[in-house]
């Protein structure tokens, strides 16, 4: 089994878009992907409220994600900003890198935003308790509680004893600054990111 998460931009107010009998394309509809995490930046594009479920046929549980309008969605990330740049302002430049995703997913055609992270789930020692604070996290990114600092970096699995590095500074990086900086974005999949 892979470990990944992917972010996906499509025409279907649905989780799990790359999922069933839609007509998902990979190049067209990921945007981004990651090993063994879901990065931070992404979380920061939704809040609890967008939690949704499907079932699928052969599976005995929904499967659950955050989707929301990728209109709002990215409205909102531009919104808390520089609100998450100044919960990390100790560890680097956040915002950078919210503005790498956000011109990352400007031409993207596609109304809906989810992240599938069944496979971020999974590797849990408790997949339940694992979506229960994801739901935790997103409800207090929505009331910008400075509190969710620690819990988000810790279900992006970023290390916050490690600095933000730029763009510019990624290539020559240590091993851990390159970690954190995958681990705020992700990477290219499908489709290529400009900090590939």
């Amino acid at each position: 089994m892979s470990n990944r998460a992917y972010l996906t931009v499509t025409p279907w107010p649905r989780v799990y878009p790359s999922f069933g009998d839609l007509a998902f394309e990979p190049a067209q509809h990921t945007a981004l992907s990651s090993a063994g995490c879901v990065p931070l930046t992404w979380l920061a594009l939704f809040s609890a409220g967008d939690l949704a479920s499907h079932a699928f046929p052969g599976h005995p549980d929904p499967f659950s994600a955050p989707l929301a309008s990728t209109a709002v969605a990215t409205a909102r990330l531009r919104e808390r900003r520089d609100w998450l740049a100044a919960l990390y302002a100790d560890r680097g430049p956040l915002a950078a890198h919210v503005d790498l995703l956000l011109a990352h997913l400007g031409p993207m055609d596609g109304a809906w935003i989810s992240i599938e992270l069944e496979e971020i789930a999974a590797l849990q020692p408790d997949p339940a308790v694992w979506q229960r604070t994801l739901g935790e996290v997103l409800a207090a990114l929505a009331r910008r509680d400075p509190e969710v600092r620690e819990a988000l970096a810790e279900l992006a699995t970023v290390m916050l004893d490690e600095r933000f590095v730029t763009l510019a500074e990624a290539p020559t990086a240590t091993r851990r600054e390159q970690w954190n900086f995958f681990r705020l974005l992700g990477e290219g999949w499908a489709r290529p990111a400009a900090w590939d």
